[in-house]
């Protein structure tokens, strides 16, 4: 009878108990209406009851000691089992038979089946038991007291089914509910070991690079991907930085419109994005051209969006909703890592600010007063008569030579924007001097009377810097344009040259100091991007959001 119940899993005790007392309860009640019946008068009527009572009560106590399946046909057999034992009584001698408490079990397990909330069962129930009273009493009438105390027992033999049923139906739940609880804190204690290694295994330095390398390691130890992409977000150009791409080759940078659809909606979706089978479903695309499945996560920290992160696999189905929820449970950690690496590399880009002033300080007050002391003595040397006169002369034009390149050295780490110096002035004075030691035409061109805060011209000043220095030592140029324009909204800082130019997509490493400006222009929310091509020239553009400048409003430039 343990199947009776309409869930699946072991049979509680209970409800063992309640077969037992089920399979009992049918017995007892066929054999004392058997023997009553034979200690009154016995007749054919009485035999074939008798007869098919037995029958029907071992064909019955086989079928449930089997057991029955949770279907339909178990409520047929408890009516047909009730039927039969309501036409039994009826048929001998109605409230008088013998077997007038044969229908005891049918109604016992009608409440059981119907009692998943007791008052329902108990209602089922007695309307049954009414039923049969009365199908007896019409049958074959007797006192309506006997009638109403016959009635009473079915009903509670009903209730009793109904209100055990609904008492296994909450042990049960508990018993699902500590279940679900158990393997939710065995899959809690699994995350967490996993959060630990991972934990041991980042990088202890704030290094971008390192932290990727890391986050590559580790994943490869949790999870089997044939392509791993990681992307930073690159707030400043509006698009995304290709950090690491393992497994297919990309861009340096990617905008959102030329990221596959899967993690594209895995940047807005609350959890990783599982694809089963790009083959199946052709609208979903992917990084790799011969992974058929994917698992694609956003790295989210402090409210924002900082990253994405990318695994595909060639063999389909190759991700389950397990493997989703770890990457889930470990993304907010590998965002905190990047996040923390991208604010060490803005720190560190200001912080060069300070110790380029502290070498300059250190150049000029040591190594330039040396090379000046030397380059007097070469000159009082050089007059003297001797043998060595034009030996001395050359050593000291070499000398005048390196004291002339030192100073230009120290004016160049010197010259900086403050908060008393706008960029528009010390560009102008800057501009003169390379021009004239360089030989190369500058045309500069400020459109503004209005200046930004210090610290974000002083970053535009440093890439400006940077970016005519490349066209002296690569773009052999014969003109430079320089121009900086602030408008209401936004500024602008543009260097072209009409050099030789490169394709920025086969620039490596830090060769034309792009990272060096790239990271200036994010330490100030920028946009930063190179326009070039071989042999048309080099265009260098900055572009500052105002609204996103950390300021009460523009000021008015001194005079």
């Amino acid at each position: 009878m343990g199947t009776l119940a309409p869930y699946e899993g072991p049979v509680p005790r209970l409800e063992q108990r309640l077969r037992v007392l089920t399979i009992s309860l049918r017995w007892v009640t066929v054999v004392v209406g058997v023997v009553g019946g034979f200690l009154a008068d016995i007749d054919a009527e009485f035999l074939v009851c008798s007869v098919v009572l037995v029958v029907a009560t071992s064909l019955l106590t086989l079928r449930q000691l089997r057991g029955w399946t949770p279907s339909r046909g178990v409520g047929l057999l408890a009516l047909f089992e009730l039927t039969l034992t309501v036409t039994v009584a009826a048929v001998t001698d109605g409230l008088q038979s013998p077997f007038i408490l044969t229908p005891l079990t049918s109604l016992l397990l009608a409440g059981y089946l119907f009692g998943r909330r007791a008052w329902v069962g108990t209602g089922v129930a007695g309307v049954l038991a009414v039923a049969a009273t009365i199908a007896i009493q019409s049958v074959d009438p007797g006192p309506e007291s006997s009638a109403g105390q016959i009635a009473v027992v079915y009903l509670l033999c009903g209730a009793l089914g109904a209100f055990t049923r609904n008492l296994v139906v909450e042990i049960e739940e508990q018993r699902a509910a500590a279940i679900d609880q158990a393997t939710q804190m065995a899959t809690a204690n699994e995350l967490l070991v996993s959060l630990h290694a991972l934990s041991q295994t980042l990088p202890a330095s704030f290094d971008l690079g390192e932290v990727v390398t890391s986050i590559r390691n580790r994943l490869r130890a949790l999870l089997e991907f044939s392509v791993l992409v990681v992307l930073v977000r690159d707030d400043a150009a509006a698009g995304w930085r290709v950090e690491l791409a393992e497994g297919v080759r990309m861009p340096n940078r990617l905008t959102d419109a030329e990221l596959p659809r899967p993690i594209r909606r895995a940047s807005t979706a609350p959890k990783a994005i599982v694809v089963d089978d790009r083959l199946v479903d052709s609208d979903e695309d992917g990084f790799g051209a011969l992974a058929r499945s994917g698992l694609y996560t956003a790295l989210r920290t402090r409210g924002s969006l900082v990253g994405l992160v990318a695994l595909e696999h060639v063999p389909a189905h190759a991700y389950r909703p397990e493997d989703a929820d770890l990457l889930d449970s470990l993304s907010s950690l590998l965002a905190l890592s990047i996040d923390n690496a991208r604010w060490f590399g803005r720190i560190r880009t200001i912080g060069a600010e300070t110790e380029r002033a502290r070498i300059a300080r250190e150049l000029h007050d040591r190594i330039a007063q040396s090379l000046a002391y030397v380059t007097f003595e070469l000159e009082r040397l050089t007059n003297a008569p001797g043998e060595k006169r034009e030996e001395l002369t050359a050593l000291h034009d070499v000398v005048r030579g390196i004291v002339r390149e030192l100073r230009e050295t120290i004016y160049q780490l010197r010259a900086n924007v403050s908060e008393d110096v706008d960029l528009v002035t010390v560009a102008a004075d800057y501009l003169v001097r390379w021009a004239e030691r360089t030989g190369i035409r500058v045309i500069w061109t400020p459109a503004t009377d209005d200046r930004l805060p210090y610290r974000v011209e002083q970053e535009l000043w440093r890439i400006l810097q940077e970016a005519v220095a490349n066209v002296e030592r690569h773009a052999s140029a014969n003109q430079v344009l320089v121009a900086w324009e602030v408008q209401r909204e936004n500024a602008r800082l543009v260097i072209s040259d009409d050099g030789r130019g490169f394709d920025p997509n086969r620039v490596g490493g830090d060769h034309y100091g792009l990272v060096g400006m790239q990271e200036r222009a994010d330490a100030i929310g920028a946009r930063f991007r190179v326009e070039s091509r071989p042999g048309n020239g080099t265009r260098v553009i900055v572009d500052v959001e105002l609204t996103r400048v950390p300021t009460d409003g523009l000021e008015r430039r001194s005079a």
